[in-house]
């Protein structure tokens, strides 16, 4: 197993190392998922992930969790074909933590190559605590 670390990482780039390493039938630990950054004007994240809390009724949904590890999984979906066989094999391979768990503190964790935040030119970004504060949703 491959545990990812996500603290002060771009979100997409560990969900495409992780999607990288399930194809070659590795399963995949994502830690800190809270810590991760998610790039792009704040005003646009905001706006982006209000609207698609906010689609369908209350009554009936869809009932959208607001959690970190359903952010990052959500991500890691939009990259891969979630309605075939193969897609959601991948996705099964992937499991997301806020946090890390107790089974996985020995571990050696990884980083996704070039994924570090560190690298981003401008301050338009913002971490996935920060974008579930303004939502409501669980830290």
């Amino acid at each position: 197993m491959i545990v990812i670390d996500a603290e002060n990482s771009i979100m997409g780039r560990v969900a495409v190392f992780a999607v990288e390493k399930a194809k070659e039938n590795e399963s995949v630990a994502i830690v800190n998922c809270e810590k991760a950054i998610i790039s792009g004007s704040r005003d646009y994240i905001i706006e982006k992930y209000r609207h698609m809390m906010s689609m369908g009724t209350p009554a009936h949904g869809p009932f959208l969790k607001r959690s970190p590890e359903w952010i990052m999984k959500r991500t890691i979906r939009g990259m891969v074909e979630h309605k075939k066989a193969k897609g959601e094999t991948l996705l099964d391979r992937i499991k997301c933590y806020s946090g890390v768990p107790e089974d996985l503190k020995g571990a050696k964790m990884e980083r996704a190559p070039g994924a570090d935040a560190s690298k981003l030119s401008t301050r338009k970004y913002m971490s996935v605590n920060e974008l579930l504060s303004i939502l409501g949703g669980s830290r």
